[in-house]
């Protein structure tokens, strides 16, 4: 399910105060699945360049936490806004 801009930013309005509220922007931002996010270290966070390199996935198999590839196998590098990346601002 894809969301437009003014659905996203009611959204955003509306967790402001929720404890993942950060993850919920990133994802809105780069389109990142949930495990791809939860794969991100900071090496994969570019704050100069304002971009996050997506490379992997967190899944869980058999009860054990795994990192594995993204679900399409394939990386990418996707460019972040000053919202989503507030030192850039």
């Amino acid at each position: 399910m894809h969301w437009f801009v003014a659905e996203m930013q009611t959204f955003e309005e509306s967790s402001a105060d929720h404890r993942l509220t950060d993850l919920y922007v990133l994802l809105g931002a780069t389109g990142a699945r949930i495990g791809e996010a939860l794969a991100l270290t900071w090496d994969d966070i570019d704050f100069v360049e304002s971009t996050v390199y997506i490379s992997k996935a967190v899944a869980m198999v058999k009860g054990v936490r795994t990192v594995n590839a993204t679900k399409t196998g394939r990386s990418r590098l996707v460019a972040i806004d000053a919202k989503t990346c507030p030192s850039t601002a």
